[in-house]
């Protein structure tokens, strides 16, 4: 498991990520072997959610071969979130896939098309 902590380049990446969403994000890019760090971007009508912290992220491989990303986040029973990835191919093809909404203390697995990386590990609290 990974540790998200804030950066100010994965700030400037998230920023560009969320520029049309009315909801707070955090981000996560990844690098090839999994590390990555965290930014709390939020958008300016709505602010961060205080009771969602520690959040981590694990790249995992599906038993097809596809690759994901399972997001956790600690906080109360009341907050909820919803995990996403951004994935390339190896001719830079870039896509987003969203997984489901989840609870605080619990995981939100994205996943990839075959053939796709995840490049970047994402939440936002819902």
């Amino acid at each position: 498991m990974i540790s998200l902590r804030t950066s100010l380049a994965a700030m400037a990446i998230a920023t560009a990520a969320v520029m049309a969403s009315p909801l707070t994000a955090q981000a996560a890019e990844s690098g090839t072997a999994g590390n990555g760090v965290v930014a709390s971007v939020a958008a300016a009508s709505v602010p961060p959610s205080a009771d969602l912290y520690g959040c981590t992220y694990k790249i995992i491989t599906g038993s097809g071969g596809h690759q994901g990303s399972a997001i956790t986040c600690k906080g109360s029973s009341a907050e909820s979130f919803v995990g996403w990835v951004k994935c390339r191919d190896v001719s830079g093809n870039i896509y987003e896939s969203v997984g489901p909404q989840t609870w605080a203390n619990n995981a939100s697995t994205a996943w990839c098309a075959l053939g796709y990386r995840v490049i970047g590990s994402y939440y936002y609290a819902v």
